[in-house]
């Protein structure tokens, strides 16, 4: 069973509160309506533009991480780190970058730029499984370095 009231000038009938009526007219009606304004193109250009800034959102999406304790105690505080790539290029400890979070700017070098050729000189140069360069040093800890 439906009812009818006026709001504002306006004859609303209510039959659920899914089935609501301006004028004689349902939703489904209204929405078309809405739409008939604009041409295809005009549409599929909005669509494409909203889908285009919501992956150059995720694309540059920074992971924050909470602070933890190390092994020997040590408390590391919560930091920004940007999403994991192939090379350090978009790093913000990368030569070339700033860090928006601290304002310090990147000191390391690029993958695969002559300066890479610098880190570990003398020493064996490891790969890892997932392609990260590394060398032992005297304490007998893994050193990343610029990949070559």
């Amino acid at each position: 069973m439906c009812s009818q009231t006026s709001i504002k000038d306006r004859e609303i009938e209510t039959c659920s509160p899914r089935n609501v009526f301006y004028n004689g007219e349902n939703n489904q009606q209204r929405f078309a309506m809405f739409f008939k304004r604009f041409s295809t193109s005009q549409i599929t250009g909005l669509l494409a533009a909203c889908l285009l800034f919501f992956l150059a959102l995720s694309a540059n999406a920074d992971t924050y991480v909470n602070g933890y304790f190390k092994k020997d105690g040590t408390y590391v505080e919560g930091h920004f780190k940007t999403t994991p790539q192939d090379t350090n290029w978009g790093a913000y400890s990368t030569d070339g970058n700033n860090n928006p979070y601290t304002g310090t700017d990147g000191q390391r070098a690029r993958d695969y730029s002559p300066d890479a050729q610098n880190y570990g000189s003398g020493r064996v140069i490891f790969t890892g499984p997932r392609g990260g360069q590394y060398y032992i040093n005297d304490s007998g800890r893994k050193v990343y370095v610029p990949k070559r």
